[in-house]
């Protein structure tokens, strides 16, 4: 009867521990805990888009410029940088 106890507490810590990293890497990058507005951030990720399980491509703005990332498992290289038109929308 012990190591019934014994395996259903190792079951239930492994399923907490199961819920809890779905839910991590189901909210990504939303992970802070301070509300703030988006456009008070000087870095926002714009656009992104997965080529394959381990390669993506990534629209970030920076301050006043856009940059093109590509994303791969083992490195990010930058593909084009570009300037925001002065009046354009945020």
């Amino acid at each position: 009867m012990e190591i019934i106890r014994q395996i259903s507490a190792v079951l239930l810590v492994l399923g907490l521990l199961a819920t809890a990293l779905f839910l991590l890497r189901k909210r990504g990058q939303n992970l802070s805990w301070t509300v703030r507005k988006s456009n008070d951030r000087r870095i926002q990720v714009v656009a992104r888009a997965t080529l394959s399980a381990n390669a993506s491509l990534a629209l970030v703005r920076v301050d006043e410029r856009e940059v093109l990332i590509a994303i791969t498992g083992s490195a990010c290289t930058v593909i084009e940088q570009l300037q925001r038109a002065k009046g354009a929308a945020v």
